[in-house]
């Protein structure tokens, strides 16, 4: 997760776009064109917090927005992540950034992944 981490720290998120593309080639583990029966609904608690960060009640997210909340995400995690990060940290990091990019996905933002 450390070097996951600093890789996508180290992008300069000069295209909000592309940085949402590597993090969801980077994030979204082979697993979830099949999830597991509880993944989806973590995904979707998670996604709910996402807007609910973003702008409760903003009705529309838009890609800057979705990509400067992961960047957030991603550079609170780059401060830790010199240290080892506890398995549920790693864990809850992966299921937001994945819904973070599901939200993206779901709004047409970024191909989709999942065959649900």
């Amino acid at each position: 997760m450390k070097e996951l981490v600093n890789r996508l720290a180290a992008d300069p998120m000069e295209q909000p776009g592309f940085f949402l593309g590597l993090v969801q080639r980077e994030v979204l583990w082979p697993d979830i064109t099949a999830p597991a029966p509880g993944l989806l609904a973590a995904l979707d608690q998670h996604g709910a917090a996402v807007r609910d960060a973003i702008g409760p009640g903003a009705g529309w997210l838009d890609l800057e927005d979705l990509a400067a909340y992961a960047r957030g995400v991603v550079e609170v995690a780059a401060e830790y992540a010199c240290h080892d990060m506890p398995a549920q940290t790693q864990h809850w990091l992966s299921l937001r950034l994945a819904s973070v990019c599901g939200l993206a996905s779901d709004l047409g933002y970024l191909p989709s992944v999942t065959a649900v």
